[in-house]
């Protein structure tokens, strides 16, 4: 994966996530944070309903598919460890 497009991802992720708070307005945390619960379990749903038609249709092994779900979770430590707090000083934010 190209760390450059990587990085520009996660800067258009951050951009999203400014642009849906400015939209939302003013709530209350129990508001944002119920926002922030059915779009992850949404979002687990649909990995989820994925990983069960690579296997179903035999595209991935159970095994692999454990595979990649390591590597995805290693990957996504890495990114929060490595490059996240870099987003938030390019895009002006304290990190």
């Amino acid at each position: 994966m190209s760390e450059q497009r990587r990085a520009a991802r996660q800067v258009q992720c951050v951009m999203a996530a400014r642009k849906i708070n400015q939209m939302l307005g003013l709530r209350s945390d129990s508001d944002r944070i119920e926002d922030i619960r059915v779009a992850a379990i949404g979002a687990v749903a649909e990995a989820r309903a994925v990983m069960m038609a690579l296997v179903s249709r035999g595209i991935l092994t159970a095994t692999e598919r454990e595979d990649f779900l390591d590597a995805g979770y290693k990957s996504i430590l890495d990114q929060v460890s490595n490059a996240a707090g870099k987003i938030f000083v390019e895009e002006g934010g304290s990190g």
